[in-house]
Parts: C-alpha cells; sequence; structure tokens
C-alpha cells in the first residue's frame, strides 16, 4: 500500500497483549513490524515497551533496524506511577528521574525519540502548587531526555480522572509556561474530542507545540471512518505543513477480526488519499 503520511499501528495501547493487527498479524509483536512494513507503513507504537520484557524489547529492535521502521512515543513512567500523580506529588523527584532514566534508555535501545508525559493530579493538593511543580519538574527531566535527543510530550485527557490538562488550550498554556524546547504536545484526537475542544482549528492553531499525532474516530476510539471525526480536513492540514513524523493509530476496531482489520486499511487509505488531494487543492 502507499501512503502520503507515515502511520504507525500500536503494540498494545491499552493491553500490551493487544496489538491493533491481532487478526492479519497473529500474537508475536515481531510480526506486527513484519506486517507494518509489508503494508508500508513507517513505524511501529509501542507505547509500554519500557514494562516489556528486556527479551521482547530486543527482538522488537532487531526488527525495527531489519525491517526499517521507526518507533513511536513510549511512556516516560509506568501506569502506576501514572495514576499516583508522580509529576505533582511532592517528594517524588527521585523515583520519577528514576523512571524517566529507565524509559530513556528503552527508547535509545529503540530509537524512540518520544517519551509520552501524563501528567495526573494529586488529592490534596491546588491546582496552582500543581501545575508550578509539574512545569519545574518537566524542564528539569526535558535537559535530561534533551543530551539523549528525546523530546517529552505532554498528552492531555480525560478519560483518567482527575488529570492536569483537561482541554488541549490548558496544555497549550502549560508547554508555553514551560517554555523549553524539549517539551511539546500529543495531539490524540479521541482525546481531544472527548475533551470536547475544536478539532481541525485547536490543531491548526496549536501545530507549532505538537510533535506527536494520534489518530482514534469518535466515539469508542475506533477505525479511521468509523465515528464522527473528519479527518481529511485534519490530515491534509498535517500534510501542508510537512508533517513528517509517524501518525500513531491508537484506537481499537468497530468489527473485531480479519474482515474489520481489512476494512479499517482500506478506508484509511482511502482518507490518506482525500487528504493528500485535499491539501494539493
Amino acid at each position: 500500500m502507499s501512503w502520503t503520511l507515515r502511520y504507525a499501528p500500536h503494540l498494545g495501547y491499552k493491553d500490551p497483549g493487544e496489538p491493533l493487527f491481532s487478526a492479519l498479524a497473529g500474537p508475536d509483536p515481531v510480526s506486527h513490524v513484519k506486517f507494518a512494513r509489508e503494508r508500508g507503513m513507517g513505524g511501529i507504537l509501542y507505547p509500554w515497551a519500557a514494562s516489556r520484557s528486556p527479551e521482547e524489547r530486543d527482538r522488537v529492535a532487531a526488527a525495527l533496524v531489519e525491517f526499517g521502521l521507526d518507533c513511536g512515543c513510549i511512556a516516560s513512567t509506568p501506569r502506576d506511577a501514572i495514576m499516583e500523580g508522580i509529576w505533582v506529588a511532592p517528594d517524588s523527584d527521585a523515583v520519577l528521574v528514576e523512571h524517566v532514566s529507565s524509559a530513556l534508555r528503552v527508547a535509545k535501545s529503540l530509537g524512540s525519540r518520544t517519551l509520552v508525559v501524563l501528567v495526573r493530579g494529586r488529592d490534596g493538593l491546588s491546582r496552582p502548587v500543581m501545575w508550578d511543580r509539574a512545569a519545574d519538574r518537566l524542564r528539569r527531566i526535558a535537559d535530561l531526555a534533551g543530551r539523549q535527543d528525546v523530546i517529552l510530550s505532554i498528552e492531555p485527557m480525560i478519560v483518567i480522572p482527575d488529570m492536569l490538562l483537561r482541554t488541549f488550550s490548558e496544555a497549550v498554556e502549560f508547554a508555553q509556561e514551560v517554555d523549553h524546547p524539549g517539551v511539546k504536545l500529543t495531539f490524540d484526537t479521541g482525546h481531544v474530542f472527548q475533551m470536547g475542544d475544536d478539532l481541525l482549528p485547536t490543531f491548526v492553531d496549536a501545530y507549532d507545540h505538537i510533535n506527536t499525532l494520534q489518530l482514534a474516530d469518535m466515539p469508542g476510539r475506533m477505525e479511521v471512518g468509523a465515528g464522527e471525526i473528519n479527518f481529511v480536513s485534519l490530515l491534509a492540514h498535517a500534510i501542508r505543513r510537512g508533517y513528517d513524523g509517524l501518525v500513531e493509530l491508537e484506537h481499537q476496531w468497530s468489527q473485531p477480526g480479519v474482515s474489520g482489520e481489512q476494512n479499517g486499511l482500506e478506508m484509511l487509505s482511502s482518507v490518506d488519499l482525500a487528504a493528500k488531494k485535499a491539501a494539493q487543492g
């Protein structure tokens, strides 16, 4: 298949045992790397790589090199640390640095250049205190990540309760206050839709702050074309602006199974072609 943008299917974004093309490519993560290459895609999204076994990571890393694909963003901290509000919690600097340092080592082994950051709040702390503490920690840890040419990318959402940033406009304001070249934003269409932001104007206005683009149609975080989102206009803008990063497919299927996955590929191809034509027109 031929693509305008560089799409990247996931190796399990909710559950590492549920990769995107489980019916077409099977359970082995290496088979998914090969599958993505055979379909002409640009990379693989391996978000929980730091929590996977070293053996699995080594096999995926070797496959990425063999098939010439890039690795998308990986989580900067484990799930339990996110849920504990590690970016805002008092006296968590040392363990936060330990988690991020571990993720950086994994990122280096896989060739990933982005660590995604999820900033959850914490009971008993005021919003201004959490805001300032998270901003300060991001600046300092972005210095650490920058020495390895890795970006910290904040992903706002409301699907997890008590997140510090609950609209994309808040995330832009926060990134501007952090004011660090190594701190950017992840634009996940499913989360932005759910937060109530107007997708295309938000994407256009915030484009210079965005380094990661993730696609999920809504409602339900389904494949492109299964819901209400107009992806053609969004992707056309990305093409016009010269977006050359991975476009990460972080969704599930409205119709699981071989036919559902194949139909999803064909729909994505149609949307990609339409976006190319719209960008040229």
